[in-house]
């Protein structure tokens, strides 16, 4: 099963320490639609992988499921999760930024057919990036559909209700975050309540995830998503990610990325650029610098390079002004922090040395010199 996979960790050098800088919301609306997702601008037949934000489950693309028009609930097209030969399951994620406080609904229609067979899954995760994960605390909520025994199962409040076939049916999710509480609700019917960080986890929706685990005999689908919260009726510039990298080698180049991020209602456009940098050490370069028309939770990574100062033995810090260019009072900070190692010191036996010396006196004039 997909939440029982074992991925190994890999550290790196720059570290993302994940923060909030977000000070300057707008006048909000209540229980406005954030995003939503219903298929239909997709070629039906077509990979959902790198299609609205949608990737599959760490990159592997032979994971990803395909844009379908065999059911819908609202026409043309759906998404259909099935098994690859070769594969044993289908799986595909989309990731948000800034879900984490106050109150917010999910929504999804999920049709399992009469011939459907195996195990379908719809997954919140609250942490979430490709190729490494912690698979018990990285996730929140777990709903199971197991044709074994014919039920549908809340694995975090451990809920049951009797499966319905061969019908569009609705699953929602109502998530207080400051209550540290979600209850889930399918066909209109309360399936299980139980705390979002009941397995250790964070205040914060990492992801979406469709997965069908196993040999599933036939296909399952899922239709018109939405994200439903109290949320800037204007566009509304979002960051996310603070910079900081350790012993980098003087002049050389290295990177890290940080997210811009339209936390506006559905519908809202946002045009942003880079203002500020720290101007008095090293060399910067970023990609992108600025866009256009940034739509409503569609994730932009932006990626920096900086070549480090010549100095050793010195800390940089500084920030990373990004604002939104229709309204300046819009704006986010990045900090950045960056460490050049220590020379190392030279450790010598001095006894051997002023042995050395005098017994050779004409002998090593170099080592004499860097000595003193």
């Amino acid at each position: 099963m997909c939440m029982l996979m074992i991925a190994s960790v890999v550290p790196a050098v720059g570290t993302m320490n994940i923060e909030n800088n977000h000070e300057n919301m707008k006048c909000s609306s209540t229980s406005t639609i954030a995003w939503s997702e219903d298929f239909d601008s997709y070629e039906a037949g077509s990979l959902l992988h790198g299609q609205g934000g949608w990737e599959a489950w760490d990159l592997t693309t032979e994971l990803s499921p395909y844009v379908s028009d065999i059911q819908c609930f609202s026409s043309p097209n759906s998404v259909e999760l099935t098994w690859h030969e070769g594969m044993y399951w289908s799986d595909v994620i989309r990731m948000f930024y800034g879900v984490n406080s106050g109150q917010w609904t999910i929504t999804a229609w999920w049709f399992l057919p009469d011939t459907f067979n195996g195990v379908s899954n719809f997954v919140l995760h609250n942490k979430y990036e490709h190729g490494i994960h912690e698979f018990l605390q990285d996730t929140s909520v777990v709903i199971e559909a197991d044709d074994f025994f014919g039920t549908i199962q809340d694995r975090g409040s451990g809920g049951t209700l009797p499966m319905i076939k061969n019908k569009w049916i609705e699953l929602r999710f109502d998530i207080d975050f400051d209550s540290d509480v979600y209850t889930a609700y399918y066909n209109g019917t309360l399936l299980g309540t139980a705390a979002w960080t009941s397995t250790g986890g964070k205040k914060n929706l990492g992801c979406i995830d469709l997965c069908d685990d196993g040999e599933v005999s036939n296909a399952t689908y899922f239709d018109d998503l939405t994200l439903e919260g109290d949320v800037s009726e204007d566009s509304d510039l979002y960051c996310e990610g603070d910079i900081t990298i350790n012993k980098v080698e003087p002049g050389s180049t290295v990177s890290d990325t940080f997210i811009i991020e339209n936390m506006g209602a559905e519908g809202t456009l946002l045009d942003w650029e880079i203002e500020s940098y720290p101007d008095d050490w090293g060399q910067w370069s970023f990609e992108p610098n600025g866009g256009t028309d940034l739509e409503s939770f569609s994730p932009v990574a932006v990626n920096v390079e900086i070549v480090a100062p010549d100095e050793k033995n010195q800390e940089f810090n500084g920030e990373i002004k990004i604002v939104n260019s229709e309204d300046s009072s819009d704006y986010e900070i990045i900090s950045v922090s960056l460490t050049t190692p220590k020379n190392k010191p030279f450790n010598y036996n001095q006894n051997l040395l002023n042995w050395l010396f005098d017994r050779f006196p004409n002998a090593f004039p170099i080592l004499r010199y860097l000595l003193g």
